[in-house]
């Protein structure tokens, strides 16, 4: 079935009519488009896309403590739930475990126009880049270095740093031994931005920036 995720229980029980009414009773309350079971000669199957899992294990559980007498119909209502219990790979929604589509990517609206729209902002376009990386010079190499990352970037040469991780000050007023931290927005944002340009220098070509930024708006 599409968009559902199939769980085989080949070791099923003879169903008898009142058997077959009892179990249709353990999935009634959980909607078709979320779970649903087929019953076949050759065995029983579960066909699962999204479940209240929290209400579907307490059914369970009190059909098999208190509610049946049938002690091989309470064992496979506690297989069913050992195997929906046993998948480890969902998504969630509310109080729903996906089963299905979870992983899926999600539509874009207007994707080539949003595409090209943006396209003047992606670093890779039509940047001009050196590909010809250089070796970082040996002072450098090896050594902690104190200072104002903006100033110190600019003594590198080009293209001469494979990784740069940068976790910058959040400018939130916290009490730092060195500086302030509550500068003009507006100063916070283009010492940053001079800072990642030299970043963007130094950084060999292939090389990667991470920057670690909690969100501000």
């Amino acid at each position: 079935m599409e968009n559902f995720k199939a769980i085989p229980i080949l070791s099923a029980p003879e169903f008898s009519p009142e058997r077959l009414q009892k179990i249709k009773s353990l999935f009634a309350g959980f909607p078709d488009t979320d779970i649903r079971f087929e019953w076949k000669e050759k065995g029983f199957a579960i066909f699962l896309h999204a479940l209240d899992f929290q209400r579907f294990n307490e059914r369970l559980l009190a059909f098999a403590e208190n509610g049946e007498s049938d002690e091989e119909l309470k064992n496979f209502s506690l297989q069913i739930l050992e195997a929906v219990d046993s998948i480890r790979s969902y998504g969630l929604k509310g109080e729903k475990r996906l089963y299905s589509g979870y992983n899926d990517e999600r539509k874009v609206k207007g994707r080539a126009k949003k595409v090209a729209d943006r396209e003047p902002y992606f670093y890779a376009t039509g940047h001009g880049f050196s590909k010809s990386n250089h070796a970082c010079p040996p002072a450098y190499k090896n050594k902690i270095i104190c200072g104002d990352s903006e100033e110190i970037l600019k003594e590198l040469p080009d293209n001469c740093v494979d990784l740069i991780f940068t976790s910058p000050a959040y400018n939130f007023g916290l009490e730092y031994a060195s500086n302030g931290d509550a500068a003009h927005w507006e100063s916070y944002f283009e010492k940053l931005f001079r800072i990642f340009s030299e970043c963007v220098r130094v950084l060999k070509y292939g090389g990667t920036v991470l920057v670690n930024m909690q969100p501000q708006f």
